[in-house]
C-alpha cells in the first residue's frame, strides 16, 4: 500500500510515497499536467520553495528540483526575487522541447545509420504503421476447425483469413500464419524457415446448442455420445463436453472411423469433434441429433494483432 503525501489537493497535484518514481518527478509531472490542461494558466504563480515544501509535504530540495525540470522544459519561469510563474506561452515552450528531442533523434539516425532527416521520418513512419498482411493463414488438422478459426479472425480483425491443413502448411504463400499450440511441433518441423511469420494461440471449446443436446438426451433417456477419431484425445474432449453441458447428462465416447454411422438410426444426440465432423456430408450435418463441438479464440487471443 502506498502512503499518501499530505495536502494532495494543492494545485491538484498528488504525490505518492514509496513509489519507484522520485517525488520531484511526480511533482514536476503533476504540475506539467495541470499546465497542459490549462488549470495552471500562463502567468500563474507557483508556491515559493519553502511554501511548496510545506504544501506538498516534501523537502525544499524536492520542490527546487521539480521547478528546475519544468524550467528546463520551458514551462515555468523563475523570476528572482518575484517568484516562479507559469511561462507566458507554455505550448510554444513545450514545442521547443519537442523540437530539441526531434533533432536528437535525427542526429542519432545520421550517426548510427547514415540517414538524413527524411530517412529518419520514413523509418519512424514504417515502425509506427501496422504491418500490411495480404492474408492470414490459419493452420489446423481439421478443415472444419481451420475454417471456424479463420472466420473468427476475419470477423475480429477485418483481414482476409484462409484455412489451411497442417500437412499443407509448406505450401502457404506470403502472410502471417496462425496455429494452435497443439500443433506447435508439427508447424515447427514443417516450416522451420518461416517461424518468424507464425503466431501460436490457445483455443477453448464451445457448444452453441448445449441446451438442445441436454433436452434431447433427457427425452431419449440415454447419454450423449462424443464422436472423436483419435482415441488418445477422446477422453479429454469428453471431459470438455461434460463441462459445457454442466454435468447435467452423462457423456460416453465412441471412436469411429466412419462417424456417419452414429446418426443413421435413433434420436440419441451425438456431439462430433471437428475431425469427425469433417467426415459428414451436409445432409448428415443437418440431422437434428448431430451437434458440432467447435472451438473459439478467447477474447485475449491476438489482442495486439500481428
Amino acid at each position: 500500500m502506498f502512503a499518501m503525501i499530505p495536502n494532495i489537493d494543492a494545485l491538484g497535484v498528488e504525490l505518492v510515497a514509496r513509489q519507484a518514481t522520485p517525488l520531484y518527478r511526480q511533482l514536476a509531472e503533476g504540475l506539467r499536467y495541470q499546465i497542459s490542461r490549462g488549470v495552471l494558466g500562463a502567468g500563474a504563480r507557483l508556491p515559493a520553495l519553502r511554501a511548496g515544501a510545506r504544501t506538498w509535504g516534501v523537502n525544499l530540495h524536492t520542490v527546487r528540483r521539480a521547478y528546475q525540470e519544468l524550467a528546463h522544459q520551458g514551462l515555468i519561469e523563475v523570476r528572482r526575487p518575484a517568484g516562479t510563474y507559469v511561462a507566458p506561452e507554455p505550448s510554444r515552450a513545450a514545442r521547443r522541447v519537442e523540437d530539441a528531442f526531434a533533432q536528437t533523434v535525427i542526429a542519432d539516425g545520421r550517426l548510427r545509420f547514415g540517414l538524413d532527416a527524411h530517412g529518419v521520418v520514413a523509418l519512424i513512419a514504417r515502425a509506427a504503421s501496422p504491418p500490411r498482411t495480404t492474408v492470414v493463414h490459419v493452420v489446423e488438422c481439421s478443415r472444419t476447425l481451420a475454417q471456424s478459426l479463420a472466420d473468427q479472425i476475419a470477423k475480429r480483425f477485418g483481414v482476409r483469413a484462409e484455412p489451411c491443413l497442417v500437412d499443407d502448411v509448406r505450401d502457404v504463400g506470403p502472410g502471417s500464419i496462425i496455429a494452435t499450440y497443439f500443433h506447435l511441433n508439427d508447424v515447427r518441423a514443417r516450416i522451420p524457415d518461416r517461424l518468424g511469420d507464425v503466431r501460436f494461440v490457445t483455443i477453448e471449446p464451445t457448444l452453441d446448442r448445449a441446451a438442445a443436446v441436454v433436452r434431447r438426451a433427457r427425452r431419449a433417456g440415454n447419454p450423449v455420445t462424443l464422436c472423436e477419431r483419435d482415441p488418445l484425445l477422446a477422453p479429454a474432449i469428453a471431459n470438455d463436453v461434460r463441462g459445457l453441458l454442466g454435468g447435467r447428462v452423462d457423456v460416453v465416447v465412441d471412436v469411429k472411423s466412419n462417424p456417419s454411422s452414429l446418426i443413421k438410426k435413433g434420436r440419441d444426440p451425438v456431439v462430433f469433434s471437428p475431425k469427425s465432423w469433417d467426415l459428414l456430408n451436409d445432409a448428415q450435418r443437418r440431422k437434428p441429433a448431430a451437434f458440432l463441438l467447435d472451438y473459439r479464440l478467447p477474447p485475449e487471443a491476438l489482442v495486439d494483432g500481428w
